[in-house]
């Protein structure tokens, strides 16, 4: 005689928090936020528009620019632009990068393109790619031992 299976004894879940009602004083903040943001990245490409105006020939001064930018509008420590020629990937422009930081990224770049290291992966996977921690990260010893150099451990890459 076949028994029927046991029913599964369910447990009690937990309350699902719920955000309380925003306030319109939270409210105004907010969109303040999202004006100021909004206004500087409105300021950086007026800024990089007009060095694209005074440049025709030179793009050198863009590059320096877009990284100039990159780095208020981020907040971050440091920013550098690479080029990528259809084979090599060529270090074009950056800012606030460590003299000890600049002589490893001239000792790395020009390199092919390969995932082997985070600007290519960015590239060839035509994607975002955040690392929160280099330390972290399933990384090559190499790439640890060169973000250590440059100084950075959390970095955001956009082809």
């Amino acid at each position: 005689m076949r028994r029927k299976p046991a029913k599964a004894k369910s447990r009690a879940k937990r309350p699902v928090a719920r955000k309380p009602p925003k306030t319109e004083d939270s409210r105004v903040r907010d969109l303040n936020k999202r004006l100021v943001e909004s206004r500087e990245q409105q300021t950086a490409t007026a800024e990089i528009l007009r060095v694209i105006g005074r440049s025709r020939s030179d793009v050198q001064p863009v590059f320096d620019a877009i990284v100039r930018n990159a780095v208020r509008l981020c907040d971050g420590l440091f920013s550098t632009a690479f080029q990528f020629d259809g084979e090599i990937l060529h270090l074009t422009a950056h800012c606030n990068v460590s003299p000890e930081g600049l002589v490893e990224l001239q000792r790395l770049f020009p390199r092919p393109l390969s995932r082997d290291h985070l600007v290519g992966r960015a590239i060839l996977e035509r994607a975002v790619v955040h690392v929160a921690d280099i330390e972290l990260q399933p990384a090559t010893e190499q790439s640890r031992t060169a973000a250590r150099l440059i100084g950075w451990r959390s970095a955001l890459i956009v082809p």
